[in-house]
């Protein structure tokens, strides 16, 4: 608008001064002219230029948003258009969302009658965005205040649900869900990973992955050989916050039957616990050299100076079936020569589902009694420990200095416990098991499938001079 009154006052001025009769002359009749045109370009210059831009009713645009929002998960922000302080209705304003990693979010929202608009914004990702509303008016765009908002991480709740009791070994599934902690939604596309411990060993082992699917569902698959600890995790992404869930322990039956004792039958003196898992299927034989890590465990027992050389001598290690119906893994050290009927008869063990209570090296037992060669065989006879390769005295004989068929790596006790050996200072490791007539798979006779096993690989065996563990070529 053009302010009319200041016009129409200079232009009477100028005309004052065209009538203005005067006493100067020609000069003055001059000097009133130039006045009248002067007076008429400043007229002419306020038509052009209108009043200051302030004056105009520059619209004014006003953002509101919170400072925090969870990514993913809208929220509302509020506009108000007004245009010298009168709402500005019906109008398109757009709401844009700018992150420097993550493109542009944009949102229109139209002004109601009193110039206000509100929106349901959603930031696509995890961190700080800078929104801002914005307005064109004719060829000029009207800018709002920026708000920075923090867009947190989304909380989520995940969950495992598999079986608690299973067969060892055999696979099994378990379903993973990812929810939305706000309002339990399911997420989509998020990569959920196994973990298992067994028996609080950390670090857990990772045992498979899995993406969610639309109804936030994952599927796995797994094994347990006695009892484990199961739990899921997601990481941190661009949305979601990393999580873990609460640990599902799940316990396996053995696959195999379990060893049962008559009544008042003796237990070995000595156990051990920590036999490792089988590998592989079946017996799964190997057989190598000896590792250096094993030739330097045999050291001042098994070995020492004066016995036959490491490289007539194989390491084999090869699956059992333990008297608890669960599979192990087992070691032993037998002659180079002795190595394959050796694979032959475990092979054949295995087959026929014959228990062996363990099978570690010797060498775990310590050095033998009373300063004499070898590792300790009483001890390893009280633990009921199936063994090769020892280069030690006889038992019973030590002080005659007769030498082990096991000193040569020909000789394999097997299930030393229920199988004792009568020498010449008595039953060793006890008196109660030396009659065959005792009941148990373990019990060897001339009859037992794991005799008549020895046998086909060409192993004779010491029953008949009550050496009931013992077998060699």
């Amino acid at each position: 608008m053009i302010n009319r009154g200041i016009v129409d006052m200079r232009v009477r001025t100028g005309a004052m001064a065209i009538r203005r009769p005067g006493r100067i002359g020609r000069l003055g009749r001059v000097g009133s002219i130039v006045a009248f045109l002067l007076g008429s370009l400043v007229v002419e210059a306020f038509v052009l230029t209108g009043v200051p831009a302030s004056a105009a009713g520059t619209p004014s645009l006003v953002l509101s948003a919170p400072a925090s929002a969870t990514a993913g998960i809208g929220f509302q922000t509020a506009v108000t258009l007004t245009q010298d302080s009168a709402p500005v209705a019906s109008t398109s304003v757009t709401l844009t969302a700018k992150q420097r990693q993550h493109p542009d979010v944009t949102l229109t929202v139209d002004s109601d009658e009193s110039g206000s608009g509100l929106a349901n914004l959603v930031l696509p990702v995890r961190g700080d965005w800078t929104i801002v509303a914005s307005y064109i008016d004719g060829a000029n765009t009207i800018y709002s205040n920026e708000v920075v908002v923090a867009a947190a991480g989304q909380t989520v709740a995940v969950t495992i649900n598999a079986p608690t009791a299973v067969t060892s070994e055999v696979a099994f599934k378990a379903t993973v869900s990812v929810v939305s902690a706000v309002d339990g939604s399911p997420i989509a596309g998020v990569s959920a990973t196994l973990h298992r411990s067994t028996d609080g060993v950390q670090p857990a082992a990772v045992i498979g992955k899995a993406n969610t699917d639309s109804f936030g569902h994952g599927f796995l698959t797994s094994t347990v050989w006695k009892a484990s600890s199961f739990s899921v995790s997601i990481e941190q992404g661009p949305i979601y916050n990393a999580a873990i869930s609460a640990p599902v322990r799940i316990t396996a039956r053995p696959v195999f039957a379990v060893v049962t004792y008559p009544r008042g039958a003796p237990l070995p003196k000595v156990r051990f616990s920590d036999a490792p898992r089988a590998r592989g299927i079946g017996a799964n034989p190997l057989v190598t050299p000896i590792p250096n890590s094993v030739w330097a465990s045999m050291q001042g027992l098994t070995w020492h100076k004066g016995c036959m050389a490491r490289s007539s001598l194989r390491y084999i290690t090869v699956n059992y079936i333990g008297f608890d119906g669960f599979r192990y893994r087992g070691s032993i050290i037998v002659a180079s020569w002795v190595a394959k009927p050796a694979v032959n008869v475990f092979t054949r063990l295995y087959a026929m589902r014959y228990p062996i209570r363990s099978m570690f090296l010797v060498d775990r037992y310590g050095k033998a009694p009373n300063g004499y060669p070898g590792a300790n065989d009483y001890a390893s006879m009280a633990s009921d420990n199936t063994t090769g390769f020892n280069c030690r005295y006889v038992v019973g004989k030590e002080s005659r200095r007769a030498m082990s068929p096991h000193a040569w790596g020909s000789a394999i006790d097997i299930n030393t416990w229920e199988n004792p050996y009568y020498s010449a200072r008595g039953p060793y490791p006890n008196s109660w098991w030396l009659p065959r007539t005792r009941t148990s798979r373990a019990v060897l006779t001339a009859s037992s499938p794991a005799v008549k096993a020895f046998r086909a690989a060409g192993f004779t065996w010491g029953g008949s001079y009550m050496d009931y563990q013992h077998f060699q070529p």
